[in-house]
């Protein structure tokens, strides 16, 4: 039976939380949770925009990081580990245009990540949008910074890349974004002058 462990200090450090996990300290397990399934959680809503599908990932991420107990692995960076997981469930999700089948209900309520995203401004909608249209390696450095907010080292790291070609493909994404965004909103204010001319222009009988 695994033992469990008194609370522990916030600065604990996640490979020894892992560690501590592996060696069968579920509060340990539910510390790492807490730490990581909001910005997990970003970054798989932003990159997919389905709230079910990002849930799924979240879950199955927990779900192969609990299988890890039984193996005994030794993790040095369990961040890495846990953004390298969503991330390769959240292409393959948009490689393969379907939805993850799972079963985590022996998952403790603690293991399920409550997350409810804050209702979006006209704005924010316009930019997840645009967002869709950027290439794909652009999108996720975007999305790795600015929703789930790593800093470009941690993302070089996750990518395999150097931290200057993780700059400037956000570099790169963020011009990208601003050009779609200017495009978008140019449609938008046409077919709204538009939609005024023609309320306008249409007999008083039809606009009472």
């Amino acid at each position: 039976m695994f033992r469990s462990a008194p609370p522990m200090a916030a600065q604990t450090d996640d490979a020894v939380l892992f560690q501590r996990f592996i060696a069968g300290e579920n509060a340990a397990f539910e510390v790492l949770v807490r730490r990581h399934a909001r910005r997990l959680h970003a970054y798989c809503l932003a990159m997919l925009r389905d709230e079910e599908a990002a849930r799924d990932i979240i879950q199955e991420t927990w779900e192969r990081v609990a299988r890890l107990r039984t193996q005994r692995t030794v993790v040095e960076n369990p961040s890495a580990l846990l953004i390298t997981i969503v991330r390769n469930l959240s292409l393959n999700h948009i490689r393969n245009g379907r939805r993850c089948h799972l079963s985590v209900d022996e998952l403790s309520d603690a293991q399920h990540p409550a997350v409810s995203p804050p209702e979006q401004s006209y704005q924010e909608e316009l930019v997840i949008l645009a967002l869709e249209r950027l290439p794909i390696a652009q999108r996720e450095v975007i999305v790795l910074h600015t929703y789930a907010g790593y800093d470009y080292g941690e993302i070089a790291a996750m990518l395999d890349i150097s931290v200057d070609a993780a700059r400037m493909k956000a570099l790169r994404g963020r011009a990208h974004l601003a050009r779609t965004l200017e495009a978008m909103m140019r449609i938008e204010e046409e077919r709204i002058r538009d939609d005024e001319e023609s309320l306008y222009t249409r007999p008083k009988k039809e606009r009472s």
